[in-house]
């Protein structure tokens, strides 16, 4: 519907209060949303939205086609610890707070090696999605790379294989 609100994000001034703020928000609203914490900001989404819900969704919608496929997860943030526990290997870096590293499969030192290290699920991922699909999966995954390297900031993406 037009004019739907997704998601909201409000800011703070520091880790402390938006965690507060966080718990805040999901004690008293936990009903109707979810609220996560994103370094300084707090994301807050609908009840079951989450980036760990997408790989669900993802990896059922997949399967019809594909069969059972291996997601891969990469973040840095709160927010980021559903992404990381439904994907089944997971990146996260040493900068990230200590909850995403434990909950991470893997800590490496920068984006280009999960990626290096992804090589051969891209290269098989490619070789067997069809034309279309492939196309924007890439974009997907370029568009995510081109912004945490011209912004110095790792955008979540999640690369999947099958």
């Amino acid at each position: 519907p037009k004019g739907l609100i997704h998601q909201v994000s409000i800011h703070t001034e520091s880790l402390d209060e938006a965690k507060r703020m966080t718990a805040e928000i999901n004690e008293k609203f936990g009903d109707s949303v979810n609220a996560f914490q994103n370094v300084i900001e707090i994301d807050i989404a609908p009840k079951g939205c989450s980036k760990g819900e997408g790989v669900r969704f993802l990896r059922e919608y997949m399967k019809h086609e594909y069969g059972d496929i291996r997601l891969y997860g990469i973040g840095d943030s709160i927010n980021d610890l559903p992404l990381l526990e439904a994907s089944d290997i997971s990146y996260t870096f040493p900068y990230a707070p200590k909850e995403v590293q434990e909950k991470a499969t893997k800590v490496v030192e920068t984006i280009v090696a999960a990626v290096q290290e992804l090589q051969p699920a891209i290269a098989m991922m490619t070789s067997y999605l069809k034309p279309a699909v492939r196309q924007r999966q890439s974009w997907l995954v370029w568009t995510n790379l081109w912004k945490s390297t011209r912004l110095s900031e790792l955008q979540t993406c999640t690369i999947w294989s099958v």
